[in-house]
C-alpha cells in the first residue's frame, strides 16, 4: 500500500512539474532589459484598447508595434508605441484606471518653422543618441493626454500612458482628476496627423497610402528613475502575435 501511495506522489509531482514547465513557456516577457523584466505573467491587469475592444481593428503589420523602424528618422531610431485603428470618429479611453498627469491641446510645433536653428538640433540629437528622447517626441505631438496608472497594473513598476492623434479633447479634462475605462479622453483625429501615429498601408490599387483612424498609444515602464518600453530587450524577432495577450480580448 505504502508503495502504491509512493508511485501516486510521484506522479502527481510529475505531472504538477510538467505543468510548470508548460506555464513557463507560455510566459512571454513584455520587456527584458539588464535582467530588469515584467513577463505578462506577472501583471495584474492586462490593459483596455482606448477605443474598447469590439471598435479596435486587428494589427496588421509591425510598423504598428513597438520595435519597429521610424523611418522618417535615423535608421537606429526605433518606435516606442502602438498605432491602433479603431472604427471611424471612434471615443478614447483611458487603457487602466490612473491620474491624467498632462494635457496638450492644438499644439502647432511651429517651433520647427520658426527656429531652425532647434529643428537643426533636433535632428543631430536624434543622430547621436540613436533614439527620439522623451521630451522632444512631445513636441511632434498636435493633441495627447498622459496618464500615470501607479501600480495598477503591476506591483513592481509604475505605468504611464500616453495618447496621441487626438481631436476634440473634453475642456472639463482636467490635470488631477482621476480617469478610468469610462474617461472620454477626446476622439480620432483624421483631419491632421501627429507625425508619431502615420502608418502606411498598400490600398487595392498597391499604391501606398496613410491608415486612418488610428490612435496612437505609448505605454511606458518605470522603476528606480529608468523607463522601459514594450518591447525592448527582446532577442525574439518583433511580431504581431507576440503581443496579442496585452490587451484584454
Amino acid at each position: 500500500m505504502k508503495i502504491i501511495n509512493l508511485f501516486i506522489i510521484l506522479a502527481i509531482l510529475s505531472c504538477n512539474q510538467a505543468k510548470h514547465e508548460v506555464a513557463e513557456k507560455k510566459d512571454i516577457y513584455l520587456f527584458n532589459v539588464d535582467n530588469v523584466k515584467l513577463s505578462k505573467n506577472d501583471m495584474r491587469n492586462k490593459f483596455e484598447y482606448p477605443c474598447t475592444n469590439s471598435k479596435t481593428k486587428e494589427i496588421k503589420t509591425i510598423n504598428q508595434l513597438p520595435g519597429s523602424q521610424y523611418y522618417f528618422f535615423n535608421e537606429n531610431t526605433k518606435k516606442t508605441s502602438f498605432t491602433l485603428q479603431c472604427e471611424e470618429e471612434s471615443i478614447i479611453y483611458p487603457v487602466g484606471m490612473g491620474i491624467i498627469i498632462d494635457i496638450e491641446r492644438n499644439n502647432d510645433a511651429t517651433v520647427f518653422e520658426t527656429n531652425h536653428n532647434f529643428k537643426h538640433y533636433f535632428d543631430r540629437m536624434i543622430e547621436e543618441v540613436g533614439y527620439l528622447p522623451d521630451d522632444f517626441k512631445r513636441l511632434l505631438f498636435k493633441n495627447y493626454v498622459m496618464i500615470d496608472h501607479g501600480f495598477y497594473f503591476t506591483e513592481e513598476f509604475r505605468v504611464l500612458s500616453i495618447y496621441s492623434n487626438l481631436s476634440k479633447i473634453p475642456e472639463n479634462l482636467e490635470i488631477g482628476m482621476e480617469a478610468n475605462q469610462l474617461t472620454e479622453l477626446g476622439f480620432i483625429n483624421n483631419d491632421g496627423y501627429d507625425l508619431l501615429s502615420t502608418t502606411l498601408f498598400k490600398n487595392e490599387e498597391g499604391n501606398l497610402e496613410v491608415q486612418k483612424n488610428i490612435i496612437n498609444l505609448e505605454i511606458i515602464f518605470e522603476k528606480d528613475r529608468r523607463f522601459y518600453y514594450i518591447g525592448e530587450g527582446l532577442s525574439e524577432s518583433l511580431s504581431i502575435n507576440s503581443f496579442n495577450n496585452i490587451f484584454i480580448q
